[in-house]
């Protein structure tokens, strides 16, 4: 186990500052490439070659991603920014930015074939399934500018992910000299793309062959974001990059609270589509032959 002595924002931006050199050239090429209907650029990045870089950085990013990955997407701005300054070609600036770790190291601690449990709360792993089930795409609010109605300080308010994604209005006035409690939303300040992005919901199963025998297969919900929203389909196999969160569920009176696993994903990749017609192979092939030793096939409908 590595100890973590990056405790300071200053020392881990200017340590991914200096990692993130390695992708320069590749930030480059991205910058000549017209931006896309969906106004998102996603750099992959390697946490193989982040932990030869720096253990520790690495560390960092899949125990406590949440106090790295808004680290490394502001680095990311800085370094599209500064390359657009200095560089006179026709460059495209990109306004949405993500950074997407992939390729974790090959350890159980990270790779995992099983759903994940509680203990993993807050993690980076690696996921593989098959998709059982596809949610629709929704549109989803995940901040909103509010200002106060008497000495008009705004204050931004953003979506409780483990709260199912609820907004909730601040009791009294940010300000230091005002006592009010009025609070209300504006709209018109920002835009759409700024207040929104796209949401999606999809049913990852553990897959049977890497069961023991007798074991039923359990599933995870994997939350989408973003341009990763349709970029799987029921019975694709995938592979899910993600942090490990939990999800109230509606609480009721009298009844007892219940919490949900789920997996918020930041990198997904699809291997192939599990279905019945691709699984005849030629050997299985060379036994479905007809009583009597003939060469033909069953029909397979």
């Amino acid at each position: 186990v590595y100890v973590c002595v990056m405790d300071d924002r200053g020392v881990l931006s200017a340590k991914v500052e200096e990692f993130m050199r390695t992708y320069e050239t590749e930030l480059k090429r991205a910058l000549l490439e017209p931006l896309t209907h969906s106004k998102h650029f996603s750099l992959p990045l390697n946490v193989i070659l982040l932990f030869d870089f720096c253990a520790e950085l690495g560390h960092v990013l899949v125990s406590s991603p949440g106090k790295l990955m808004p680290v490394f997407t502001d680095v990311l701005h800085r370094k599209l920014c500064s390359l657009l300054s200095c560089n006179g070609l026709p460059l495209v600036p990109k306004e949405r930015v993500h950074v997407r770790p992939c390729s974790l190291p090959l350890c159980p601690e990270l790779q995992r074939v099983s759903v994940p449990h509680c203990v993993d709360v807050g993690r980076l792993l690696s996921f593989t399934g098959v998709v059982t089930h596809s949610g629709p795409t929704k549109m989803l609010e995940w901040r909103r500018e509010l200002v106060c109605t008497k000495c008009g300080k705004s204050v931004m308010a953003y979506a409780d992910f483990e709260q199912q994604n609820t907004i909730a209005t601040p009791q009294s006035c940010p300000g230091k000299d005002c006592d009010s409690v009025k609070l209300k939303a504006v709209g018109e300040e920002l835009t759409k793309g700024d207040r929104y992005c796209d949401y999606q919901e999809v049913k990852v199963q553990e897959q049977v062959q890497t069961l023991a025998v007798g074991s039923i297969p359990r599933s995870v919900w994997v939350v989408l974001e973003d341009d990763l929203v349709d970029s799987c389909k029921p019975g694709d196999k995938v592979t899910v990059v993600g942090v490990v969160g939990r999800r109230w569920r509606p609480v009721c009176p009298a009844q007892r609270c219940a919490l949900e696993l789920v997996l918020r994903a930041s990198h997904m990749q699809v291997a192939a589509g599990l279905q019945a017609s691709a699984a005849l192979t030629e050997a299985l092939a060379s036994v479905c032959v007809a009583p009597g030793g003939s060469a033909h096939l069953w029909p397979t409908c």
